[in-house]
C-alpha cells in the first residue's frame, strides 16, 4: 500500500466548525485549519517540551513528540477532549496533555499536568517551539513579541496567529527568528538557550518558556497554552483577554459540558444497556467526528486535508454533495435536525444555474478542483429534501428549498438518454465513465421524491412528469443493468473506454462502437456494459429503494457480491473486483452498506456482525478509517473519514430500530 509520512496522518480531531486541530498519536499538533475547516491550513511546526538542567543551569530539552516516551492517547467520554499520557524512559516524570478547542472562540488549548515520579525535586521549563504557514504559504509572514501577554504573535494578511500560556507564570526566554537560517530558535532552544530577538521578518519561527518551579517528588503542576486565531491583532488580544478572564482549570470542564449536552441533544437507543458497549461508543464517537466535520457554513467535508499536493489522491479536505447526503441523512436519523438543515442550506446556496452540482466544493461554497460532474449527486440531493422534510415535518423547509428542486428535477429529465437511463457520467468512484447502476439508481430516487414533494405542494403536472421519468429509468435498470449470466447488476452500460481496449474487445466479440465528443473533433470509444462486480450496485436497495426488499434480483446479486468482493483474510468487503487503490482494500462504506442491504433483508445477526468488525477495525480513539488493511487489519489510508463514521451511524440506528428511512420505501 501507498505510504504517507505519519505524521499527515489523524489520530484525532477537535474543533468547533470553524477551527480544525490535528493531532499525532503522540499528541503532536499536525494541521490547523481555520478560519473554515478546509482553509486555509496554517500548520507547521509545534513542539512542546520540557528542559530539565544541571546544577551548572545547562539542560536539553525533552520534546514530547520525539523518541524516549510511552504515550497512551484518548478521547475524554462524550467530548472532543483529547488526552495524550506521556511516560519517560527514565520514569523521572509523568506528563498529561488534554487536547481540545473552544467551542464558542477559535483558541486550541493544551492543558498539560506535569507530575514528578522520580527522586529528586525537579524545576523543569516548559518550552514551545513554533513556525506557522499563515494561510498555507511560508512567504509574507512576520512574528513578534507581544510583552503585555508574553505571547508570539505570527501573522500574514488577514490570519494572526498568537501563542501564549495562561498561568502567571515566570518567563524563562523568548525568541523570534527566521526557519532553517542560523537565527531558527529550535536548535538553541533544544539546549536551553534564548537569543531575544523581539521580531521577524519572513518563513518565521518563534520559541518561548516558562518557569514552573520546583515540583517534589510525586509533586505535579499545571502550564495551560494557547493558540489563539483572529482576523488582527486587536482581535487575537481580545480573545486572549476573554480566555484569561477566567482560570485555566475551567475551560477544560466548560468544554466537556458543552460537548456532552450535544450528544443528549441527539436520539440515543431505548437499549440503556448498550450504552456503555464498544459499538455505542463508537456510535456518540461517530456523532461527534462528523460534526466536527461540519463547517459552520453547513458544509461537511469528506475528511481533514491530508494530501493538498495530491500525491497519491485527488485531495479529501472538500465538500462533495453524494457523502455529505449520507452524513446529512445520519444527522437527520440521530435527531440532529439544526444540523442536517444547515447542509441543505449550503446545498442550495451553490446549485450551479443548470440545476444540478459542481463534483465538489470548498467549504466557503466557492467551486473546488474536479474533473468532472456526476449525475448521482444531483439526484442524491433531491431524495435527502424528501428524507429531511419527512422527519423534520418543516412545511418552511420544503417551501424554501421547492426552487432548488424544481430546477434539480428538470435538470435530471433533461439528461435522460434515449435508452431511459441518465447519460453518461462519471461513478461514485470517481474513476470512469458511462450509465453507471449507481448514478441511475440515485436519479430514479431523486425524481421520484421530487414527485413526492410536488404533490405535497400541490403541484400535479410536475409530480406526474417526473415519476413517469423515474418510472421509466427504474424499468431501464431492471431490463438493461440485469447481468443474466453473472445474476447480478452490471456496474454500468454505455462505458467509455480507450481505443485499445476498443479493438481488443471488438477482436474478442463484444459489442463496442465509436462516437464523437461533445466538440465533435475526436472519437470517443464505447463498449455495451461493464460486468465488473462492483459494491455500490447495493445502492438499489439502500438507501435508493429502486427494488422493494426481498427483490430475487437484488437478492441474488448482494449474495454474489459478497461471495465475489469479501475479504477472508481480515474480513470485510472491497468495492470492486480487481479495486487498486491505496492498495486495494476492504471499505468500511462498502461493508455497511451490505450490512444495511441485509437489515433491509431481515438478517440482523450478519448485520450485526459487520457493525462489530467496524468497531473491531477503528483506531485507538474510535476514529473510523476510510479502508482496513487487507492483510494486517486496522485503519488503512485515510483517518478519520467522515462517510465511514455515517454509515456506522446508520447502521448502529437501524439495528437498535430507528431507521426512518424505511419509511420513504
Amino acid at each position: 500500500m501507498s505510504e504517507l509520512d505519519p505524521l499527515l496522518q489523524s489520530a484525532a480531531v477537535t474543533g468547533n466548525g470553524r477551527m480544525l486541530a490535528c493531532l499525532s498519536s503522540q499528541g503532536l499538533l499536525t494541521k490547523l485549519f481555520w478560519p473554515h475547516i478546509d482553509y486555509g491550513q496554517h500548520m507547521g511546526k509545534f513542539y512542546a517540551g520540557l528542559l530539565l538542567r544541571d546544577d551548572s543551569g545547562h539542560g536539553q530539552t525533552r520534546w514530547l513528540h520525539q523518541e524516549g516516551w510511552h504515550t497512551e492517547q484518548h478521547y475524554l467520554p462524550s467530548g472532543t477532549v483529547i488526552h495524550t499520557v506521556y511516560r519517560d524512559d527514565y520514569r523521572l516524570f509523568v506528563l498529561e496533555q488534554w487536547s481540545f478547542v473552544l467551542p464558542d472562540t477559535d483558541i486550541l488549548i493544551n492543558r498539560y499536568l506535569i507530575k514528578n515520579t522520580g527522586g529528586d525535586t525537579i524545576a523543569p521549563v516548559f518550552m514551545l517551539y513554533f513556525s506557522f504557514l499563515p494561510n498555507e504559504s511560508d512567504q509574507y509572514d512576520s512574528m513578534y513579541i507581544d510583552f503585555d501577554a508574553f505571547a508570539a504573535v505570527q501573522y500574514r494578511r488577514h490570519v494572526y496567529l498568537a501563542v501564549g500560556a495562561l498561568e502567571d507564570l515566570t518567563p524563562y526566554g523568548y525568541h523570534c527568528g527566521r526557519i532553517d537560517t542560523p537565527s531558527d530558535p529550535l536548535e538553541q532552544i533544544s539546549c536551553g538557550q534564548f537569543q531575544a530577538n523581539q521580531i521577524n521578518l519572513g518563513r518565521s519561527a518563534g520559541s518561548l518558556g516558562w518557569e514552573t518551579g520546583p515540583i517534589k517528588q510525586g509533586g505535579f503542576t499545571f502550564v495551560t497554552t494557547y493558540l489563539a486565531a483572529g482576523q488582527n491583532s486587536d482581535q487575537v488580544m481580545e480573545k486572549i483577554r476573554g480566555l484569561k478572564s477566567k482560570g485555566p482549570e475551567e475551560w477544560l470542564p466548560e468544554t466537556q459540558r458543552y460537548w456532552r449536552g450535544w450528544v443528549k441533544e441527539g436520539y440515543w437507543p431505548n437499549a440503556k444497556a448498550d450504552e456503555d458497549t464498544r459499538p455505542a461508543a463508537l456510535y456518540r464517537r461517530s456523532l461527534l467526528t462528523v460534526r466536527l466535520l461540519q463547517d459552520d457554513s453547513g458544509a461537511l467535508i469528506a475528511a481533514p486535508e491530508f494530501d493538498p499536493r495530491y500525491r497519491l489522491s485527488g485531495g479529501y479536505g472538500y465538500c462533495w454533495m453524494r457523502d455529505a447526503l449520507y452524513s446529512a441523512m445520519a444527522l437527520d436519523e440521530a435527531g440532529y435536525r439544526k444540523e442536517a438543515e444547515k447542509f441543505y442550506l449550503f446545498a442550495i446556496s451553490t446549485q450551479t444555474s443548470w440545476g444540478d452540482w459542481q463534483q465538489r466544493y470548498f467549504t466557503d461554497g466557492s467551486w473546488a478542483p474536479g474533473w468532472g460532474r456526476q449525475i448521482d449527486q444531483t439526484g442524491s440531493i433531491l431524495w435527502g429534501f424528501l428524507h429531511h422534510h419527512r422527519l423534520s415535518k418543516n412545511a418552511d423547509f420544503i417551501a424554501l428549498v421547492w426552487p432548488a428542486i424544481q430546477k434539480a428535477a428538470d435538470y435530471l429529465t433533461a439528461n435522460l438518454a434515449d435508452n431511459n437511463l441518465p447519460q453518461p457520467s462519471i461513478d461514485p468512484w470517481e474513476e470512469r465513465l458511462s450509465q453507471g447502476t449507481y448514478s441511475a439508481a440515485a436519479v430514479y430516487a431523486g425524481l421520484r421524491a421530487a414527485a413526492l414533494m410536488a404533490r405535497e405542494l400541490g403541484d400535479p403536472e410536475q409530480a406526474g412528469r417526473w415519476q413517469t421519468a423515474a418510472d421509466k429509468i427504474r424499468l431501464a435498470i431492471i431490463s438493461l443493468q440485469w447481468n443474466p449470466s453473472l445474476n447480478c447488476f452490471y456496474r454500468g452500460v454505455s462505458k467509455r473506454i480507450d481505443e485499445g481496449e476498443y479493438h481488443y474487445l471488438r477482436d474478442q466479440g463484444f459489442k463496442v462502437w465509436t462516437a464523437k465528443d461533445p466538440s465533435g473533433i475526436y472519437t470517443t470509444f464505447w463498449r455495451e456494459a461493464d460486468d465488473n462486480i462492483d459494491s455500490a450496485t447495493l445502492a438499489l436497495g439502500f438507501p435508493f429503494n429502486v427494488l422493494p426488499p426481498g427483490d430475487k434480483k437484488l437478492t441474488a446479486a448482494a449474495q454474489v457480491i459478497e461471495s465475489t468482493l469479501w475479504n477472508h483474510r481480515v474480513g470485510g468487503l472491497h468495492r470492486y473486483a480487481g479495486d487498486t487503490y491505496a492498495g486495494g482494500n476492504p471499505w468500511i462504506i462498502t461493508t455497511l452498506w451490505l450490512a444495511l442491504h441485509l437489515f433491509r433483508e431481515g438478517n440482523r445477526k450478519h448485520a450485526k456482525e459487520m457493525l462489530s468488525w467496524c468497531v473491531d477495525n477503528a483506531n485507538h480513539n474510535r476514529l473510523l478509517p476510510e479502508q482496513v488493511h487487507k492483510e494486517n487489519g486496522g485503519p488503512a489510508w485515510v483517518v478519520p473519514l467522515k462517510w465511514s463514521h455515517a454509515m456506522y451511524t446508520l447502521t448502529f440506528l437501524a439495528l437498535h430500530g430507528r431507521a426512518a428511512w424505511l419509511d420513504l420505501e
